[in-house]
């Protein structure tokens, strides 16, 4: 996908939510978003960018000799620091807006293992760890904000993100995140952009907590020391918890 064609199939679904946008004009020296515009009294910004999985593959052959078969190696499925740059920079054109203005990051997703870079990138924002339950037979919770996340760090300056990727030539796979720790995050939920999207689409993980859908590592623990982040949630929740780390294997994620 260009990057017109992007920006177009993101202003159209946009409107379909109520959203109507236009592009900013760029101009030297100063940093704007791709996209501003109003939904009902509320005005949004957004920077759209994409990630193209198939950096992975075209990397190979500079690692791997091809005349001996090899397994690509495990990929992390947290925050890396690709992923970092990509939102340091959304956050970078959107830094400027107006107060009340919503801000978001749009990353699309494309090539071999877009499912899974859609994940990573939901897990970055959100600083994702899973957690399997010893018990209650087993049962996985993804547990947000156990790692350092970008939603925390850009909290006065990134109010949600939209990941998508391509599924089929005419049809996209869309999560709208919010924010929970952003000044304007009760706003948010109630605006137009918010209450337009499925519901499927949605991702607010302070509603999700509350059906126990989802677990909140809602604390001032340096998240360098991961043990004391799980001995919290522990305590939070009263659940005997276990670290179940997630790598990308050749486009599989496995536990």
């Amino acid at each position: 996908m260009t990057e017109d064609e992007f920006k177009a199939g993101a202003i159209d679904l946009l409107a379909r939510w109520g959203v109507h946008v236009a592009p900013v004009p760029t101009a030297q020296g100063i940093r704007t978003p791709d996209l501003r515009g109003r939904g009902g009294p509320d005005l949004y910004a957004f920077e759209l960018k994409q990630r193209d999985s198939d950096r992975v593959l075209n990397a190979i052959p500079a690692t791997h000799d091809p005349n001996v078969p090899q397994a690509l190696p495990p990929f992390a499925v947290s925050r890396d620091k690709a992923v970092q740059s990509l939102v340091r920079e959304c956050v970078r054109q959107l830094r400027g807006e107006a107060e009340m203005t919503f801000r978001i990051g749009w990353v699309h997703c494309e090539g071999f293992d877009s499912d899974t870079d859609q994940v990573q990138l939901q897990n970055s924002f959100l600083g994702t760890e899973y957690l399997l339950d010893r018990g209650t037979g087993g049962r996985a919770y993804a547990c947000h904000f156990f790692r350092e996340s970008d939603f925390w760090r850009y909290r006065n300056e990134l109010d949600g993100a939209i990941v998508s990727r391509q599924v089929a030539h005419d049809q996209v796979n869309v999560s709208v995140l919010l924010n929970p720790y952003s000044l304007r995050a009760d706003r948010l939920r109630t605006g137009t952009l918010l209450a337009s999207v499925e519901r499927a689409a949605l991702v607010d993980v302070v509603a999700e907590e509350a059906e126990r859908i989802c677990l909140i590592a809602d604390c001032a623990i340096d998240r360098r020391d991961p043990g004391r982040v799980l001995d919290y949630v522990c305590e939070k929740y009263r659940l005997d918890l276990l670290r179940v780390p997630i790598q990308r294997y050749g486009g599989v994620v496995r536990w």
